[in-house]
């Protein structure tokens, strides 16, 4: 390994301690001594160039730039990093980390090389908590829809698949075969081969000789997986790097740019951290870091106290928030998730970061400048699938690029009779509009609106089987299920789960102004002030929320 060995500086009278700016080119990298810049003539203030080489291994030449650089410096493969930390400061040791992978600027700025990411990186999604909203009471959050056709889980496997990494496992366990399903329907293997064979396998949780309890957090479930994980006797190279994702957020990010991130800075753990207002950060992790991105301070749903140090630290009124994605370095994931720790190591945030901290390991924070949204609660869910409708929506579905997507279910386009009138919004694949107003709404697949019904606000998730005015009043008149919503329904700022049918002349708009309300038996929950018509729900004709 490469190090760095200097001595302390004299200018002047005495001995001063280096003042450190770094700028780095594609070649060169120059460090400033006693905060003056490098010059040509010489007559600046002490400075030390060291130009690397591009190619597959460094090469370091040093210089001395004025005669009062007092003593030398060197770089050789000889040197053990060692040597630098007994004399440089702890600033000062990560200017020699950048230094040593100045050859890994560009993995950082443009992204880890696809086929590299392909053969030396996992990613590991976290599928399987549970989650306490009307929505997931027959299904895993991450199986929830989002925008018309596709499920939470799409966004974590797109981030993955779009940055090069083509070997996805998905940890499931609450409620999971509906999530099964989709991605068994969605990610066939032999999509993911070619030169580089790729899967989106899930692992759930099972009885093994080694044990016979569901998951007990996040780092359980990765640790009860480590097996299949080490996945060398599958013919592939193993892996240096395993991406840790959340399935229950929305969110676009370049992995390839965090993994490049995370090997720049040699660290054992990177964390993606955003930036949310104060009122968001209680239920998060809250994080601190220095000017190089080391994390200094992390604490997972942080009390009163810890919440108004971290506000010491905030950006413009926001707090710097754990975004449950990780990248851990290989040896250190399976160190921290000994089998032997089991009892004192279940999640990531409570226990495995702190953990890492008190060993004084490599952590570090990549800030995730674009778009995130926690899904966990309903009233962010809903908030982040209405901003979908919108021209400058945060996740793309109809761009190449930055788009995220799903194998299609071979439907009929969207059928609009009559006079429909719609505004910002999206509509899935099969739905039938019947002289209707559909405003700032999702409609689903295969959703039937009838005639004289106004949607405002409103997701409709979607419906088993295709249907129109037709076969709805054929239905209805022989007694079978029927799906959709009805005619002159008024619908306004409510969430229509999958399945449900909502009955001609009803209006659900809680005009209340109800917060919290269980009507389970009539078909439906109140969540955040939003009304949710449940999963195969009947709503009866006339019905007032």
């Amino acid at each position: 390994m490469l190090g760095l060995a200097a001595k302390r500086v004299s200018h002047g009278q005495g001995s001063i301690p280096w003042s450190v700016q770094v700028g780095t080119r594609r070649t060169t990298t120059v460090c400033h001594v006693g905060g003056q810049p490098f010059s040509d003539d010489g007559t600046a203030k002490s400075a030390l160039r060291i130009t690397s080489k591009k190619g597959s291994k460094m090469s370091y030449s040093h210089k001395s730039t004025t005669s009062n650089l007092n003593g030398h410096a060197v770089i050789t493969d000889d040197i053990v990093r060692e040597d630098a930390v007994g004399l440089l400061s702890e600033q000062e040791e990560h200017l020699a980390d950048v230094l040593e992978r100045e050859n890994k600027q560009d993995a950082y700025l443009y992204g880890v090389e696809h086929g590299d990411m392909a053969r030396s990186t996992r990613a590991v999604v976290l599928a399987g908590g549970e989650t306490n909203n009307p929505l997931t009471k027959n299904r895993a959050m991450p199986a929830v829809p989002i925008g018309s056709c596709m499920s939470l889980i799409d966004v974590p496997i797109n981030n993955c698949l779009k940055s090069g990494i083509n070997k996805v496992y998905i940890l499931t366990q609450f409620q999971s075969h509906g999530l099964h399903s989709h991605i068994a329907a969605s990610y066939p293997p032999m999509g993911l081969g070619g030169r580089n064979s790729g899967w989106v396998d899930v692992l759930t949780a099972q009885q093994t000789i080694g044990g016979s309890e569901w998951y007990k957090g996040s780092a359980d479930a990765i640790r009860r997986n480590l097996d299949s994980l080490e996945d060398e006797n599958r013919g592939v190279a193993p892996a240096s790097d395993y991406v840790i994702l959340s399935g229950s957020a929305m969110y676009n990010m370049d992995v390839s740019k965090v993994v490049g991130f995370h090997r720049m800075k040699n660290a054992d753990i990177t964390i993606c951290s955003h930036y949310v207002r104060g009122d968001k950060a209680r239920s998060k992790g809250v994080l601190s870091a220095d000017q190089f991105g080391r994390v200094t301070g992390f604490h997972e749903k942080p009390d009163d106290a810890s919440l108004a140090s971290a506000a010491h630290e905030q950006k413009d009124g926001e707090i710097l928030v754990n975004m449950g994605v990780y990248v851990f370095k290989r040896e250190a994931l399976f160190k921290l998730l000994d089998p032997a720790k089991a009892e004192h190591m279940t999640h990531i945030g409570h226990h495995v970061i702190p953990t890492a901290l008190a060993k004084n390991q490599r952590v570090y924070t990549y800030e995730h400048q674009g778009y995130w949204q926690d899904v966990s609660t309903l009233k962010d869910y809903y908030d982040a699938n209405l901003a979908l409708t919108s021209q400058d929506a945060p996740i793309k579905f109809f761009e190449v690029d930055g788009s995220v997507s799903t194998r299609g279910k071979m439907l009929p386009p969207a059928r609009l009779q009559g006079t429909v009138h719609v505004d910002e919004s999206i509509l899935g694949d099969g739905c039938v509009l019947v002289d209707c107003h559909v405003r700032n709404s999702i409609i689903g697949e295969r959703v039937l609106i009838g005639e004289g019904s106004v949607v405002e606000d409103t997701l409709v998730l979607g419906s088993p089987m295709w249907m129109n005015e037709d076969l709805r009043q054929q239905a209805k008149k022989d007694g079978e299920p029927i799906f959709g919503v009805g005619q002159n329904v008024t619908l306004k700022g409510c969430i229509v789960d999958e399945n449900a049918y909502i009955g001609d002349n009803s209006v659900i708009t809680n005009e209340r102004g109800v917060q919290e309300a269980d009507c389970s038996e009539k078909g439906y929950m109140i969540q955040d002030g939003i009304v949710v018509i449940l999963k195969h729900a009947v709503i009866p004709d006339g019905t007032r929320v």
